[in-house]
């Protein structure tokens, strides 16, 4: 199982449904490795491109706000996100 089919299960056995209502605010923090040459843009868009395509969200034109950010130093690749109702 990967950990966005985990993640999808857990969201699910909570009561949540998919596809999410709209319109969303979209919120996400990149913690990466060293320093990083990737675009912010770029990782928004795959973000929002998995969002779509694993059935979260209908289409990702129905966000209407994004706020986004990359921390560079960790020790690992993460990255947190959080969808919410506008």
């Amino acid at each position: 199982m990967t950990d966005l089919t985990a993640q999808m299960y857990k969201l699910k056995v909570q009561g949540h449904r998919f596809p999410l209502a709209t319109p969303y605010v979209l919120k996400c923090t990149f913690a990466l490795k060293g320093k990083s040459t990737t675009d912010l843009d770029n990782m928004i868009s795959s973000v929002c491109d998995i969002l779509q395509d694993a059935g979260i969200i209908e289409d990702d034109k129905d966000i209407i706000e994004i706020q986004a950010g990359k921390i560079q130093g960790h020790t690992d690749y993460t990255t947190q996100i959080t969808i919410a109702y506008a």
